[in-house]
């Protein structure tokens, strides 16, 4: 289920980056986005990393 979610939201992104901001071990996941969605650059930052996290996503690089 969590899987069909993120497929769909990964489908219908168009910045190429995803960001995940969580504690939980979610290499498979990202593994998986990585995979199936070559062209989006998905990246882990942990829950206290919210002001990475947003300068991340948002910027140009």
């Amino acid at each position: 289920m969590l899987w069909g979610s993120i497929s769909l939201l990964a489908k219908v992104m168009d910045t190429g980056k995803l960001a995940i901001c969580s504690n939980d071990n979610l290499s498979g996941v990202i593994k998986n986005i990585s995979t199936e969605f070559a062209s989006i650059n998905v990246k882990l930052f942990g829950k206290n990393d919210i002001k990475d996290c947003n300068e991340w996503i948002t910027s140009t690089v």
